[in-house]
This record gives C-alpha cells, sequence and structure tokens, in this order.
C-alpha cells in the first residue's frame, strides 16, 4: 500500500514539474497577422505582428496598417492599449477587448475550451455530442446582458464554431475556426483562418476575415516587440 502511495505522490509531483520543464522550452510564439473587414460594401484590412512569451504568459500584437497601436495583455485579464500617434494607452480589464483585439490570445494561453467567457460570468448550461462533435452551451449571468447564450462546438480539443444568442434565439454572431497548423516544432495548434459573421440587421451583416501565416516559435520567434514598453509619458485612459 505504502508502495502504491509512493508511486502516485511521485506522479502528481512529477506532472507540475513536467509541465513547467515543457513551458519553459516553449518559449515563444509569433505569427503575422491580417485582417479584412467587410462592412457595407467597403472592405478594411488591418495588418499585425503577434508575439506570446510562454514564461510570462503575455500577449504583445503590434498593429500597422491602417494606423498603429500595441495590444498588451496577459493571465491577469490586464489589458493595455497603446497608441504611439496620441502618446495614449487605454487600460482595461474587460475580456471582451481581448476577444475584439485579438482572440488568438486564448489559443497560446490554451483556453479553448471557454474563450473566457467563463471570466464574463456564463456557466455550462448543457453539453451534448453531435457525431464526433462536441457542442457545449454557455448561459449568461444575467437578462443584462445583450447575449442570452453561447454555443461552442469541438472537434476533439479543438473549437470550430462559435454562435451568440440574443434574447429572441437569434444568432447574432458566427466564428468559424479552420485550418489549424500541424504541431511539428510548435507545440500549439492555432486556426490560421478565422471567420466571422456579425448580424448587425436582418439584411446586415459584417464579415471579418482573419488569417494568420508566418508561425514562429522557439528562438526563432525572436521579435522587437516583446521589448516594446509603454512610454512612462504616455496619457492614462481608464476603461
Amino acid at each position: 500500500m505504502k508502495h502504491k502511495l509512493s508511486i502516485w505522490l511521485i506522479i502528481l509531483l512529477t506532472i507540475p514539474l513536467l509541465s513547467f520543464v515543457l513551458q519553459s522550452g516553449s518559449h515563444q510564439i509569433k505569427l503575422k497577422q491580417n485582417v479584412r473587414v467587410l462592412k457595407n460594401g467597403k472592405k478594411i484590412e488591418n495588418i499585425s505582428e503577434v508575439f506570446y512569451d510562454y514564461s510570462k504568459g503575455t500577449m504583445i500584437m503590434h498593429q500597422t496598417e491602417p494606423f498603429e497601436h500595441y495590444l498588451y495583455t496577459d493571465a491577469k485579464g490586464e489589458i493595455k492599449i497603446y497608441y504611439p500617434e496620441k502618446n495614449e494607452v487605454y487600460l482595461s480589464r474587460d475580456p471582451n477587448k481581448i476577444t475584439d483585439q485579438s482572440i488568438l490570445f486564448y489559443f497560446f494561453s490554451n483556453r479553448l475550451y471557454d474563450f473566457g467567457i467563463r471570466d464574463m460570468g456564463f456557466t455550462v448550461s448543457k453539453t451534448e455530442i453531435k457525431d464526433k462533435y462536441v457542442v457545449t452551451w454557455w448561459k449568461a449571468p444575467n437578462e443584462s446582458m445583450p447575449i442570452k447564450q453561447i454555443e461552442i462546438v469541438h472537434d476533439a480539443d479543438l473549437p470550430i464554431y462559435m454562435a451568440y444568442y440574443n434574447h429572441n434565439d437569434e444568432i447574432i454572431q458566427k466564428n468559424y475556426y479552420y485550418d489549424y497548423n500541424k504541431k511539428g516544432e510548435v507545440p500549439v495548434q492555432v486556426p490560421q483562418k478565422i471567420l466571422e459573421i456579425s448580424y448587425i440587421s436582418p439584411k446586415d451583416s459584417i464579415i471579418t476575415q482573419t488569417i494568420s501565416t508566418d508561425i514562429k516559435y522557439g528562438l526563432e520567434a525572436s521579435s522587437k516587440i516583446s521589448q516594446f514598453k509603454i512610454p512612462l509619458n504616455a496619457k492614462i485612459i481608464r476603461n
């Protein structure tokens, strides 16, 4: 009996140690991101570089077009958005801002089950299996929110679909995640293509396509933006 307990103790102590070693060895990942937004017949294109540091749990996004800004976020939920032209920094702890700016944070930090909506108070109301897919329904914490529930569909461990429902049980937004990179030398799988459809009226919608390319990992992922620091004299704007 003591022998079995010793074995289990070794296993329990080894798991977090292995996790630490793997995370420390992972170091960093970066990629290029191209976001195309189609609204009212007009197309807007955003180009940025995204860098994630596994040892710190921090992500920095540097957008260069159509206007320059930096986004910083971490596992604690802190969000900073810096605009060099105005020398202003926007501070927030609203998890919605991460989703709006770069949902890749949740892929890098391996929060693929809930995409951070648990932090907003959503709770699981139902889980079901449909063919090979796992469908999870999340209900809003209260009726004051414009979203009644969220549906997330996983294929194995990877999310492939997400839908937001209003209080009339109508879909107001759909997200599709596909064309995942093969792990290979990169320890995480990231959707190289994300399609988002937001229904602003029965006859009108906003279509956003995010394409990620040039995924680098480890020493190959070294980037100048990893060293970026917001100037101390930047004007602070709090949410």
